[in-house]
């Protein structure tokens, strides 16, 4: 449905989520806007109740629990209503992060590539809220791979999805910023793990762990970290954890003014022997929780065609992969499945393209057993797909 005058309101919470004519999410259900000329702006644009515009908003409300995008924007939503809330008007959000981070160590074990493959697609979200479901999902899934208990895993699910609370405003600031920070900016940074861990014990948070992984989290290996500037022996194990997924997060998450960075160098940095900042084990665990490939990258196939990354198998040289777009680089009508262990599909480098933030990453994980056949494999498409067989696959050109 397209939003039109009188479903928002100034200084009233919107009952819905806002998106753009493109499929991106533009405000959360529950935002506050304070400024009537927001308000305005938000009705001036072509902005829409569900991200697939009007002609998909029926399927999108008939089969949620299906929809990847839609778990996953709704997790990050509720987060980012609670942060709102406690930032408009001091409502503590412990309980509900609380209840997120066991959801996600639940889902973490019925679906973990969705997962994985959502947190490296996946960019048009609120960056702060993003960025820190982002590391949860990885500091969960390498905590389960070194074997940590229960206990430990909705602790540092808890902490990662905390960690930056004391500077959650200036991090909204500076989601679009260029340049030197100014003295003020960069003494908030240094300052919010100290700042985080207090709010936390303020709202009432007994968990040492979750307290102590908040307030060492930008300490490092070296020394260099701050506020405290500890060495190694001095950092928890959560919190030299929670560093290595930030920053794995940080460097592949595109923003305004850069591209996100090759997971493979990625990589080779953390297992590098001149890097020091960083736990050199716990990185080498985080790698092989995830895997070599992993699920939501882009990679070159041996046939010439360009696929995703949608499930590790048993040999993480080889993982299942999807192509998308064929050798003539045109889009096909849907994704492909295909066996990198067969030399035809073998995974050649990882790559990029520019339309796979747009992909319909319900035709990636969705449910099987849910018809998607009038979906469009871009998000904001609105296609007719005449099926034309070219040896066995569909293909058709969308732009």
């Amino acid at each position: 449905m397209r939003v039109v005058l009188g479903m928002i309101e100034v200084r009233k919470p919107i009952n819905f989520d806002i998106y753009s004519e493109h499929g991106d999410r533009l405000l959360s259900k529950g935002i506050i806007l304070y400024d009537q000329s927001k308000v305005d702006k938000v009705l001036n644009l072509k902005c829409y109740t569900t991200q697939y515009g009007e002609e998909y908003q029926e399927y999108i409300e008939n089969h949620p629990a299906s929809s990847p995008a839609i778990y996953i924007e709704k997790l990050i939503v509720r987060l980012e209503v609670a942060y709102t809330n406690f930032i408009t008007n001091g409502y503590n959000l412990v309980g509900e992060v609380v209840d997120i981070s066991k959801e996600l160590v639940e889902s973490l074990d019925c679906n973990p590539d969705m997962l994985i493959g959502m947190i490296h697609l996946r960019s048009n979200l609120n960056h702060a809220i993003f960025r820190t479901f982002q590391n949860s999902v990885l500091a969960v899934l390498t905590a389960k791979k070194l074997k940590w208990g229960g206990n430990m895993l909705e602790s540092i699910a808890c902490a990662s999805l905390t960690q930056n609370l004391g500077m959650y405003l200036l991090q909204l600031d500076l989601e679009k910023h260029e340049g030197e920070l100014n003295s003020f900016q960069r003494a908030q940074i240094r300052q919010h793990p100290k700042q985080s861990s207090k709010m936390l014990m303020t709202l009432g948070v007994q968990d040492r762990s979750w307290i102590q992984t908040v307030a060492y989290h930008h300490e490092r290996m070296d020394g260099s970290g701050y506020p405290y500037a500890h060495f190694g022996k001095d950092i928890p194990h959560e919190s030299r954890l929670l560093a290595v997924v930030d920053r794995y997060g940080s460097m592949i998450t595109p923003r305004e003014y850069r591209d996100p960075g090759c997971v493979k160098e990625i990589m080779r940095y953390f297992l590098s022997k001149t890097q020091s900042k960083y736990d050199r084990h716990l990185s080498q665990a985080m790698i092989s929780a995830i895997g070599l490939f992993p699920p939501g990258i882009t990679v070159l196939l041996e046939s010439g065609e360009i696929a995703i990354v949608t499930k590790r198998t048993s040999d993480r040289l080889y993982p299942e992969v999807h192509a998308v777009w064929g050798v003539d680089k045109k889009p096909y009508t849907r994704p492909v499945l295909r066996t990198t262990s067969d030399p035809k599909y073998h995974i050649v480098s990882v790559t990029e393209h520019k339309d796979v933030a747009r992909l319909n990453v319900d035709l990636l994980w969705g449910d099987a057993n849910n018809d998607r056949s009038e979906q469009p494999l871009f998000r904001g498409e609105v296609v007719q797909v005449a099926a034309a067989q070219d040896k066995g696959e569909d293909e058709i050109t969308l732009f």
